[in-house]
């Protein structure tokens, strides 16, 4: 599964998400202003632990986050967990065949995420860092943290999958004889389809990526990240591949 696709589970008292970035550098959950999580199911599911100052040019010691990583051969892994983000997303639930989206980051929801920036040099080794191949490593474990957390929070009732670069068209919904319906609110086009798994939500979007997909499934807390897993590899062999196309049209742009 390419990069930047989003997991919201639907609990019975409230939303749980993870939002992953089109350049996989970055992991952010949210999850209810009002749940506390305690840190010790931070640091066990995620392997970090809480963090110390360590050495920084400007300040000469600085504590980056809450949490991070054993030292890596340049950098640690920092986690914070706040509920005043610095940024915020949108995290789309698929609820009486429309797409509910909620506010995330900010001050809207309690947040568990990777350091956003990378600050790690050979001056500074023990500064975060972004990198695309260390923060792969942590993306199963989130995923584990965010089941955990919606249990936590109250019981699984869906799952509603947002993918990042790989997309369904509505004429291969349409082609694949799922129940459809279209419809357009404001100036955004919507597709509605569904068969006896699943149901689908396709928002119109812009040149580069038309249409975002949404997909959900009803889920309990029998949930593991595994299923998760099975399901994106599932998704990958029936949907179109834009990375080729996204590639060639940033070399056009160059």
């Amino acid at each position: 599964m390419e990069n930047g696709w989003n997991i919201a589970i639907e609990t019975t008292k409230g939303v749980v998400a993870l939002w992953t970035s089109l350049l996989g550098d970055k992991l952010k959950l949210y999850y209810p202003l009002d749940i506390e999580i305690p840190d010790e199911m931070v640091m066990n599911i995620l392997g970090v632990r809480y963090a110390k100052p360590v050495y920084d040019e400007r300040s000469k010691r600085r504590k980056w986050a809450k949490f991070y990583s054993k030292k890596l051969k340049l950098g640690r892994v920092w986690i914070d967990k706040s509920n005043d983000e610095m940024y915020g997303n949108h995290l789309g639930v698929i609820l009486r065949e429309k797409l509910i989206e909620y506010y995330c980051g900010h001050n809207m929801s309690n947040t568990i995420s990777t350091y956003d920036f990378s600050f790690c040099s050979e001056t500074q080794p023990e500064a975060p860092t972004t990198d695309p191949k260390v923060i792969k490593r942590y993306e199963k474990k989130f995923v584990n943290l965010l089941i955990e957390i919606a249990k936590y929070v109250g019981d699984i009732k869906s799952v509603t999958f947002r993918s990042g670069c790989v997309l369904y068209t509505p004429e291969l919904l349409k082609k694949e004889g799922f129940g459809f319906a279209r419809w357009r609110e404001e100036y955004t086009n919507y597709c509605y389809a569904y068969n006896d798994n699943y149901e689908f939500i396709l928002k119109s979007g812009n040149s580069l990526i038309p249409w975002r997909t949404y997909i959900k499934f009803y889920a309990s807390n029998e949930l593991e990240a595994e299923d998760l897993f099975k399901f994106m590899k599932q998704i990958d062999k029936k949907t179109i591949n834009m990375k080729p196309i996204f590639i060639n049209m940033l070399k056009k742009a160059i």
